[in-house]
């Protein structure tokens, strides 16, 4: 048992027998559709883990299924190693600390993973904390990864919309798969036409005893591609009513109607983006991180009650018919572009140290494919040291020009060089030929003193 306790600590993850403790791993990566398995069930040997508590649960189907069938793009070897570090860096308070265990593994796909586990009543000095919050009212709420940030020594609110970047929004086929009978995971662009089902998750993040009814929203809009903004209405999909008991979560279900969506001629796009409320009518009263006061309000700012997804860039939808080649996508580099508030920064321009940061990077494509490439973004040259700091997975691509989206907080200060990568390509699988670079100024800000507990 491991506690998020404000201290800094190096953990050392040893393999398991199941994989063996002294040879060397030795894996292949594919492109291969198929969905992350739970610990402890169809991980077989691929299964490098820590044996954890009783008391937590590991959740980790991540659901990047992709139609790039077998194709190995690597082979990947961890020579005489034993296990792998984790750097648990000094944040959070000690009267706020809760416990975690840590599970380490690899994927049928080929892909080493790290997934996490928490118990937020485990850590002794943090206890009273957790049940003095969180377990005197219900809190239906989605889950917000990024709603809070450790900066100058506390947890303040995110900036700007980032707190409000859901996780736990999939896009799924309506149709049953004979095989495997479930409906298949849908993580490229959508056909116009086609009708998805928007599956979200949404919890009850409270530790009191009494069952939570909700309803839940779910809406979508367009996004521009070019500019990574709203640009019409939201519209809804659908309500849904859920009970949750504590700690609880569930999965919700509503049909998207793609027919008329997409772009104005064949194998072109327009985006789009999903928004979820729970309780939007705000019948739940007195709820931890309240909601709107009324549907019409504007939310708190510490609401957990609303989140979007994606959080850059948006979901595809291509007019067919699409003209299909053989072979992976090919991409010509364009150029890597930095904003803030909206606004386009000069090269020469100067930005505060943890300022939110918006990163575009354009290329171009040889065709429109459902599946698009993963581009990265890094603080330095990734071949001498340099911090992946975000990326963004396409989801779909045009011929010709395309936008990918993310955004960043730089925290370290001095003339930065930003380094973009169109990652999985047909004739440059490491992004190295299609590597977009720019510097950046970035200006220190005084740190505050660290506070005691």
């Amino acid at each position: 048992m491991r506690y998020w306790d404000a201290n800094s600590s190096v953990y050392e993850i040893n393999w398991s027998q199941r994989a063996g403790t002294s040879s060397s791993k030795t894996y292949r990566s594919t492109l291969k559709e198929t969905l992350d398995v739970g610990l402890g069930f169809e991980a077989s040997v691929n299964a490098f883990y820590v044996q954890a508590s009783t008391s937590l649960q590991f959740d980790f189907n991540f659901h990047n299924g992709n139609s790039w069938e077998n194709n190995t793009v690597s082979n990947e070897e961890i020579g005489s190693t034993k296990g792998i570090q984790i750097y648990k860096p000094p944040e959070g308070r000690n009267y706020q600390a809760y416990a975690f265990e840590t599970a380490v593994y690899v994927t049928k796909q080929g892909t080493m993973r790290v997934a996490h586990a928490a118990d937020p009543t485990g850590a002794p000095s943090g206890a009273a904390w957790w049940r003095d919050n969180y377990g005197q009212a219900p809190n239906p709420a989605v889950n917000l990864p990024n709603r809070f940030t450790f900066e100058n020594y506390d947890w303040i609110l995110t900036p700007g919309d980032a707190r409000y970047q859901l996780r736990g929004l999939f896009l799924r086929k309506s149709e049953l798969n004979p095989v495997t009978k479930s409906y298949d995971y849908l993580t490229g662009a959508v056909n116009a036409g086609v009708k998805p089902n928007v599956q979200v998750r949404v919890y009850n993040f409270s530790l009191h005893d009494t069952p939570v009814m909700f309803d839940t929203l779910v809406e979508y809009a367009e996004v521009d591609s070019v500019t990574d903004k709203v640009i019409g209405p939201k519209k809804p999909l659908g309500t849904v009513r859920t009970q949750l008991g504590p700690m609880g979560q569930a999965d919700i279900e509503v049909p998207w109607d793609t027919t008329g969506l997409g772009g104005t001629r064949p194998g072109t796009a327009r985006y789009y983006r999903f928004f979820v409320t729970v309780d939007p009518q705000n019948e739940v009263k007195n709820e931890i991180h309240e909601g709107r006061k009324n549907p019409r309000a504007e939310l708190p700012p510490d609401s957990d009650n609303y989140g979007f997804w994606p959080w850059s860039s948006g979901v595809a939808v291509l007019t067919p018919p699409i003209t299909r080649s053989p072979g992976l996508l090919a991409v010509r580099a364009g150029r890597l572009a930095v904003t803030r508030n909206g606004k386009p920064l000069a090269k020469t321009a100067k930005v505060p140290q943890f300022a939110e940061l918006g990163l575009e990077a354009t290329f171009a494509a040889s065709r429109a494919e459902a599946h698009g490439p993963l581009v990265a973004f890094f603080d330095g040259d990734p071949e001498k040291g340099g911090r992946l700091v975000a990326s963004s997975l396409m989801r779909g691509t045009v011929e010709g020009v395309n936008h990918a989206h993310a955004r960043w907080r730089p925290d370290r200060s001095g003339t930065r060089r930003l380094v973009a990568r169109v990652m999985g390509t047909a004739s440059d699988p490491s992004g190295r030929k299609t590597s977009l670079e720019r510097p950046l100024l970035v200006v220190p800000v005084p740190r505050a003193r660290p506070r005691k507990g």
